[in-house]
């Protein structure tokens, strides 16, 4: 009948949704699997026979790290083994989510019509859009602090080692209750250390300030996270964290350029500096912007979930 869309055109526009979300991945894994080595046929050739996403990343990262083809293969076999289907549970009598166009304008209708939300994605995207110094590290380590390529080494490996030592101090303490507060000043933090490593002449006090960007970044990835998981229901957890996804791998490589951009007009040293300000001026904005947010905590965000009709924290 007229009024009854064609099954064609409904496979058209379920292929249309997967591939909005599926695209950005592909962009994200070419680049990955470029910087790795792979020849353009070896990428399609992955990409074909390794079907998930992570897997595919976990397969590249570890060929760019100098492991050998067992051991790519095993990494990426080894992430597959979580996706495993989740049954349904049984007092569940909804329909399950079909994939089209609905589907993803619920989803985005989600994420816009829930402010806590929006405003973690963007202390994110603003977080890792300005303050990018890892990307211009090699020029810091020939020409600023001179410790060659050893020195490189130590200096990308020092964020890592920060955030190992936040993530296990975290575990550690008691869990954290002003969620809100917690996370602008963690992104003001970092943003802080950042301009700390761009002023820093001295290896040591270069490396402190980058295991401190990679400390605040984890605090900032801890609550951002349980946030994001938290408040969102089941259904649409999917749909969410591929929403997520554009600020995540978009501010760090728009964030690469922008530094590299402002290094080659006005020099290494005002790109981090300028970055790190930049980050730190966002997030006050987007505080002052929402006070809300500096307020928010989850335990009252249940509290009020459990009235008829309540959607966002209170204000």
């Amino acid at each position: 009948s007229a009024g009854t869309a064609s099954p064609r055109a409904a496979i058209h526009r379920q292929a249309m949704s997967i591939s909005l979300a599926v695209a950005p991945f592909g962009v994200a894994f070419g680049v990955a699997a470029d910087r790795a080595g792979l020849s353009t046929a070896q990428a399609m050739g992955l990409s074909t026979f390794v079907f998930s996403g992570g897997s595919q990343f976990a397969a590249v990262s570890t060929l760019a790290a100098g492991g050998g083809a067992i051991a790519a293969v095993t990494a990426g076999a080894l992430l597959a083994l979580r996706y495993r289907p989740t049954p349904r549970d049984a007092n569940d009598t909804s329909e399950a989510p079909s994939v089209s166009i609905a589907a993803l304008k619920e989803g985005v209708a989600f994420v816009m019509g829930t402010p806590i939300l929006t405003a973690a994605m963007l202390l994110d995207f603003a977080a890792t859009f300005f303050s990018s110094a890892s990307a211009l590290l090699p020029i810091f380590a020939k020409d600023i602090l001179k410790v060659g390529p050893d020195g490189y080494g130590f200096l990308a490996a020092f964020p890592a080692v920060g955030s190992l030592i936040a993530g296990i101090i975290v575990t550690l303490l008691p869990p954290i209750s002003r969620q809100g507060r917690i996370l602008v000043w963690a992104v003001m933090a970092y943003g802080l250390v950042t301009i700390g490593f761009g002023f820093a002449n001295i290896f040591a006090l270069s490396a402190f300030f980058l295991a401190a960007t990679g400390a605040a970044d984890t605090v900032s990835t801890i609550l951002r996270q349980t946030i994001r998981q938290t408040v969102t229901p089941d259904r649409l957890r999917g749909r969410m964290v591929a929403i997520n996804m554009i600020f995540f791998m978009g501010g760090p490589q728009l964030g690469e350029l922008e530094a590299g951009l402002v290094a080659k007009a006005f020099g290494p040293v005002v790109s981090v500096i300028t970055g790190g300000i930049g980050s730190v001026v966002m997030a006050a904005i987007i505080a002052a912007k929402a006070p809300w947010l500096y307020r928010f905590r989850l335990s009252e965000w249940h509290e009020a979930q459990k009235e008829p009709g309540a959607v966002a924290p209170p204000k």
